[in-house]
């Protein structure tokens, strides 16, 4: 069966992707906390699938003007490279036809270099990179956690 893409609301299957390959943490900003998912319908789950298989998963957090969106994503470890580049593409033909107009907003760490490879491959723009500006205190001194590298797709 060929790959496909669906808005989910099962929250065992977003659970589960999550789960493979320790996926939520991956796709976390930082490395020893989990992605916090969000209550089923404050977010929307997109799930992209390949002979049945789940392999990726994109989540919109809604934003304050109607269709912008913060989009988080991930792909489990054996889909990562082509798949995932065509997950991303088929992603993006599939919310242009969910909503007319819209803007993606990808804050990504810039210890995460290949998120932000990947972001630019499928047709985001960076547009900022935030280097050193937060300071963290409470005898946190990490700042590299915190500086953003800022991709965004519009249409």
């Amino acid at each position: 069966m060929p790959m496909k893409i669906e808005l989910v609301s099962d929250i065992n299957r977003i659970r589960a992707l999550m789960a493979t390959d320790r996926l939520d943490i991956a796709m976390a900003q930082f490395p020893d906390m989990p992605f916090d998912i969000q209550e089923l319908g404050t977010s929307n789950h997109i799930i992209i699938s390949d002979n049945d298989l789940d392999i990726g998963i994109f989540i919109l957090d809604n934003l304050s003007y109607r269709n912008h969106y913060n989009i988080h994503v991930g792909f489990i470890k054996s889909a990562r490279g082509f798949q995932a580049y065509a997950g991303g593409m088929l992603f993006l033909d599939f919310v242009k036809q969910l909503i007319p107009h819209g803007c993606l907003l990808g804050m990504i760490p810039c210890t995460k270099e290949p998120a932000i490879t990947f972001g630019l491959k499928i047709g985001f723009k960076l547009l900022a990179i935030v280097p050193e500006s937060i300071k963290i205190n409470h005898n946190i001194t990490d700042s590299e956690r915190v500086d953003m590298a800022i991709v965004a797709f519009n249409w």
